[in-house]
């Protein structure tokens, strides 16, 4: 099965140059009399992730991991809310020496919330961060929010730099 049917990937002059990559899949796409007025559209979200990169192909590493989270939600039933952790252990981009191992979730910063026919999508955005970050986060809930306000300092579009080497907490 296809977990993700489609996703875009565009370039975006944000505060650091990247690429948004946006799922379609997780949440009603077409006209659906079942789904019509409910409270959420499937799921109630789709999955974005804001990616240095010079090139959409430099990207394409992302769209497996986005499937693998999508078949995740789907074969467990369990959905992705903003301020959760997703270890990894090892780099996400599979192959390189990258100091980012997890991912931790927010509110897109800059896709907003839509009330469809199907009911309301949101959007979640995954926040690439290191092995230390993540280590921080299982030792006290509260170092998410004040990671996310530390890298907003640097990063207000909080775009996952996979060359990324600094610690934030």
């Amino acid at each position: 099965m296809n977990y993700l049917p489609n996703y875009s990937c565009n370039y975006t002059p944000l505060s650091v140059r990247s690429h948004h990559i946006v799922t379609y899949g997780m949440t009603e796409l077409y006209a659906d009399e079942k789904a019509f007025g409910g409270e959420y559209s499937r799921w109630g979200y789709e999955m974005t992730l804001k990616l240095k990169a010079d090139s959409a192909e430099e990207c394409m590493w992302a769209l497996d991991m986005l499937s693998n989270l999508a078949r995740y939600t789907y074969t467990s039933e369990r959905w992705f809310e903003p301020f959760e952790c997703i270890h990894g252990g090892t780099p996400l981009h599979e192959g390189t020496d990258s100091k980012i191992t997890s991912l931790i979730t927010v509110a897109d910063t800059s896709a907003q919330s839509l009330d469809t026919l199907n009911g309301k999508v949101d959007f979640i955005q995954l926040v690439g961060i290191t092995e230390e970050e993540y280590q921080a986060i299982q030792q006290d809930s509260e170092n998410i929010h004040n990671l996310i306000e530390l890298m907003k300092q640097d990063n207000p579009d909080l775009a996952t730099d996979m060359n990324r080497t600094k610690s934030y907490l």
